[in-house]
């Protein structure tokens, strides 16, 4: 499994080891709260357009907690609540596009 989460403002990976919600597959330092991803352009590309997205909550996400939790229904309330408000589509945050000189 990996974790593509960006992690929040005052990220600390001791803290979120012991919350149950460590960083899998991916090291970030504590403190960080970005992600960098490095992309292979391709010869001969002259733009690119590059769109952020966020997303609260992914299905996989809120699926995992509704058939993990045994403990009370918060669970079914969750997912109840994920379906009647759009299932958290992503919203776009912001769009650019990059002109690559030679």
């Amino acid at each position: 499994m990996k974790d593509n989460r960006i992690p929040p403002r005052g990220f600390n990976n001791a803290t979120f080891a012991a919350g149950g919600a460590p960083a899998v597959d991916t090291d970030f330092a504590d403190g960080q709260y970005w992600h960098d991803t490095l992309y292979v352009i391709s010869a001969g590309t002259v733009t690119a357009e590059v769109t952020l997205n966020y997303q609260q909550m992914t299905k996989h996400y809120v699926e995992a907690l509704k058939n993990g939790n045994i403990t009370n229904g918060w669970s079914e309330t969750l997912y109840t609540l994920w379906l009647a408000t759009n299932k958290a589509v992503p919203v776009q945050m912001v769009q650019s596009t990059l002109t690559i000189s030679k």
